[in-house]
């Protein structure tokens, strides 16, 4: 079993470090998506470890833009050139692994062929939909480079009926933390090569990397095969569209959510959740 994990990061390069450390097995390989405006002599101390290849293909991204997705995308065409991969999973160096890698690495293999991401369907009863339904039905010019782009983007909305979406696909929604088999990957790298107006669609979509990978798998021969997402990930309406950061009074929930991996953990907001996660995944049982 080889895993292939793409780690999308644009700070904290310390924090990237680590996270590789502690999940360095054999078995798993790190691809690194670096924010192309980031520079990189930060980061390239990482890059001496031989298990981690940096994509050399950067997008500049912007954060709720179509941007995210051309960088997932074009990572996985580096990472499906490199080798043949099991799994490949797509992070950011804000996750941190609640178990350890080899019980990781021994469930995908229990799981082999199985794809792993939450899908919520479009149900206006659903609290997720109801917090994210006007991204799909609004046009949205967040990834436009010139001034006055959300007067514009207002005036269009008003103006316009509500989108529709363009073809018979169901649509979907999830944060995305994907755990998935290679030819699910080659799948979705096909449908963003011809899917024309699937694309266009989403270009004008906010934040469409929680739309297109998990809509494009629902509609698609792998729909028969998906599990729970592995990722504990908590949204409110508090954070802005951001998920939250976790602190410590956070820790018994990811500690009884089963999941393999919690996002987001920042070290200059709550450190000591880290630690707390860290000694979990190690056997230490003292917090309660």
């Amino acid at each position: 079993m080889k895993v292939a994990f793409l780690i999308l990061t644009y700070k904290y390069p310390e924090q990237l470090d680590k996270l590789i450390d502690i999940m360095s097995i054999d078995e798993f390989t790190f691809f690194v998506h670096l924010d192309k405006k980031i520079d990189y002599k930060n980061f390239e101390f990482i890059s001496a470890r031989k298990n981690v290849s940096f994509i050399k293909n950067r997008v500049e991204v912007t954060w709720g833009s179509f941007s995210m997705n051309r960088a997932i995308t074009e990572s996985f065409k580096e990472i499906l050139e490199h080798d043949e991969y099991d799994y490949i999973s797509v992070i950011t160096s804000h996750h941190l692994p609640v178990k350890l890698p080899h019980e990781i690495l021994n469930y995908l293999s229990e799981n082999k062929g199985f794809q792993f991401l939450n899908y919520i369907p479009y149900n206006t009863e659903n609290y997720w939909w109801k917090r994210c339904e006007r991204r799909i039905l609004k046009y949205s010019l967040i990834g436009w480079k010139i001034p006055g782009k959300y007067k514009i983007e207002k005036i269009i909305n008003i103006l316009s009926p509500n989108r529709k979406f363009p073809s018979n696909y169901e649509v979907v929604g999830s944060p995305t933390s994907l755990f998935l088999t290679s030819d699910c990957v080659k799948y979705i790298v096909n449908e963003f090569n011809k899917n024309s107006d699937l694309i266009k669609f989403f270009k004008y979509v906010w934040g469409p990397d929680e739309f297109i990978f998990a809509t494009i798998i629902y509609n698609s021969k792998f729909k028969e095969k998906i599990k729970d997402c592995l990722v504990y990930i908590e949204f409110s309406d508090e954070n802005n569209g951001h998920s939250k950061v976790m602190e410590t009074g956070d820790f018994d929930t990811i500690k009884k959510s089963g999941k393999f991996f919690a996002k987001k953990f920042d070290p200059y907001i709550d450190k000591e959740i880290i630690e707390m996660v860290n000694d979990l995944r190690n056997g230490i049982t003292e917090f309660n």
